[in-house]
């Protein structure tokens, strides 16, 4: 616990590791530990992609690495800042596409803006009415 605080993986790992030896049946140590391992195979998986320039492929994988691991947090912010330029394009992409009632292209394009800029307000306006035109259209079908 006190090392998973302080953001000492290695340490945590271990710690966890022998609390399972001590008591097989300890839960905690054994989710603690899975969630560790799975962010480790998040930030390598991310990290595969990021060297194929996959990054809308690598963030969210990132993210949830990053609950575990700083150098996860610090690649998703870097990949933020790198594709922040992209912003305003996605915004009037996902506007334009939302008009002219293309709302799965929408969602796609809003998706991507968030994963970018989680509090951008154009994405979190628009990727929900998109969600809901969507869903209307495929209840008609």
């Amino acid at each position: 616990g006190n090392a998973l605080r302080k953001g000492d993986i290695g340490e945590a790992k271990k710690n966890f590791l022998n609390v399972l030896d001590l008591d097989r049946t300890n839960s905690k140590a054994r989710e603690q530990l899975a969630a560790i391992q799975k962010a480790e195979a998040d930030y390598e998986n991310a990290m595969k992609k990021v060297k194929e320039k996959r990054y809308y492929d690598a963030l969210p994988l990132l993210d949830s690495a990053g609950k575990y691991l700083f150098e996860a947090q610090n690649e998703r912010d870097k990949i933020r800042k790198y594709l922040s330029n992209d912003v305003a394009l996605l915004e009037k992409q996902g506007i334009e596409l939302y008009e002219k009632g293309d709302y799965r292209g929408c969602i796609t394009v809003m998706n991507r803006l968030l994963l970018i800029d989680p509090k951008n307000r154009v994405g979190m306006i628009y990727l929900p009415r998109a969600v809901k035109r969507q869903g209307a259209l495929e209840r008609l079908r």
